[in-house]
């Protein structure tokens, strides 16, 4: 299922910084503005977090030609 697990403080600024690179890293950076600021509050026992990056293109593309 492609888990990922980390373990430490989850208070302390470097599981925040893990925890925002593992974001952008699974979201492609797409969400970078969203998980700027985004922390565990410090007397965290156990956090979760999980992404979705949804990527599909078309069996057959679209023709660019139009008709009158």
């Amino acid at each position: 299922y492609y888990a990922s697990v980390f373990q430490g403080d989850l208070g302390s600024v470097e599981m925040s910084t893990a925890l925002r690179s593992w974001l952008n890293e699974q979201t492609e950076s797409l969400l970078q503005e969203q998980v700027q600021d985004l922390s565990f509050p410090p007397n965290t026992t156990l956090g979760l977090a999980s992404t979705v990056n949804y990527q599909v293109q078309w069996l057959n593309e679209f023709s660019k030609k139009t008709s009158a």
